[in-house]
């Protein structure tokens, strides 16, 4: 894991405190100091098998650099998700839920880019918080950012020959924020959403607009155990249509 482009690097110590099965191969890692009330360091790895099944693990250190507290998560690699070193990223955001619970999050980027279809996605994140000294998933699979393809020039992409020599996409990207309401003991969150149309000519000039679209929001409420999404996406997508 010594990849130079790894922005939260981990030592060979943070590692071991994540003792990765023998079975699986250590395919991403990330470190990065924790809010106070949570630890001193927050690790987290990703080690797959020769099938792209394994487990995502996240582990909080106390001072001393001992574990206070882990999670394990099953994951598997499929046709859009392809995992390398730089693909996880630990979010530690001042995401207090409550006054004695403090939240971070992961985020989860494929080396998997589609470079043909509609459009794709970029890191999906999740909030993870300490619940009787178990690090465990309080809002999961977030999509951060996506785009979509409104213009595509002729090619390999794009069958259409009188198609304009340009490529134009609408990018989506996503912010969590704390609101000032509180259900069943946690913060509510705001879900904010962005758009913006990027064109891009065939010798590479660029030319970035406001979409017309203007803000999303939405309120997640604490349900007890989790924030649902169910709700936040049928709006989302409504919002994108």
């Amino acid at each position: 894991m010594d990849e130079p482009w790894i922005r939260q690097r981990c030592s060979e110590a943070q590692l071991a405190t994540l003792s990765v099965d023998n079975d699986l191969e250590l395919t991403a890692a990330a470190c990065a100091p924790a809010p106070k009330q949570l630890g001193s360091m927050i690790v987290a790895s990703v080690a797959l098998n020769t099938d792209g099944v394994g487990l995502l693990s996240v582990s909080l250190l106390d001072s001393h650099g001992e574990s206070k507290a882990r999670g394990t998560f099953e994951v598997s690699e499929d046709a859009a998700l392809r995992f390398e070193a730089s693909s996880l990223w630990i979010d530690v955001a001042p995401y207090r839920l409550a006054p004695d619970v403090r939240a971070f999050g992961i985020d989860i980027t494929s080396a998997y880019i589609p470079n043909c279809g509609d459009g794709g996605f970029g890191a999906v994140r999740t909030l993870y918080a300490l619940s009787d000294g178990n690090i465990v998933p309080v809002l999961r699979d977030l999509y951060m950012t996506e785009w979509t393809y409104l213009k595509q020039p002729a090619g390999r992409c794009n069958p259409d020959p009188e198609a304009p020599d340009v490529t134009v996409v609408e990018e989506f990207a996503k912010t969590v924020q704390m609101a000032e309401t509180v259900t069943n003991g946690r913060q509510d969150l705001v879900i904010v959403g962005t758009a913006q149309v990027r064109s891009t000519s065939a010798v590479g000039s660029e030319t970035v607009e406001p979409s017309t679209r203007g803000r999303f929001r939405h309120v997640l409420k604490f349900d007890g155990r989790v924030y649902p999404t169910t709700e936040l996406e049928t709006a989302w997508w409504k919002w994108r249509e």
